[in-house]
């Protein structure tokens, strides 16, 4: 695999492109018994959870 210099490095380069790549995503999410897999549902549900945790600082009461 290893390329000479001067040589075509294409074989190489893809490779090394394709070892690298990540294609992992956010896993299906299961919400009151239900698995959902497109991207605004689980957005959704993250979102959901994220706020009900975090709490915005009331900046008034200094």
């Amino acid at each position: 695999m290893i390329s000479e210099p001067g040589g075509n490095n294409k074989k190489l380069y893809s490779y090394v492109k394709g070892m690298k790549s990540d294609s992992s995503g956010v896993a299906p999410l299961k919400k009151d018994g239900s698995t959902h897999s497109d991207a605004s549902a689980k957005a959704e549900i993250l979102n959901n959870q994220f706020s009900s945790v975090f709490t915005k600082e009331d900046c008034d009461r200094g």
